[in-house]
């Protein structure tokens, strides 16, 4: 069993695929462990999000996620976004 360790995707999901498919992961047999930093600066964000989300539910035992700082200022900034709706500010 290989395991890989990616960080800094930063939304460029094509480039992230390019380079699973260049090692030939599989998340049955492989490891993957995604050292944050998967959003902000590229078109494909969400993507990068839901590819993880979906392989992590699926592989659970070889699919692992840490966040970065960069998901860490998405959560404060719907927190903050949130917040401010129930207090009525648009």
């Amino acid at each position: 069993m290989r395991t890989f360790f990616v960080s800094d995707i930063h939304g460029n999901f094509a480039a992230f695929n390019t380079l699973l498919n260049y090692v030939k992961f599989s998340p049955s047999t492989d490891h993957l462990v995604i050292g944050g930093d998967m959003i902000n600066r590229g078109p494909k964000s969400a993507q990068v999000l839901q590819w993880a989300r979906y392989y992590m539910e699926k592989y659970p035992e070889t699919i692992h996620v840490i966040a970065g700082n960069h998901e860490e200022m998405m959560v404060w900034f719907v927190n903050d976004f949130l917040e401010m709706r129930r207090n009525g500010i648009r």
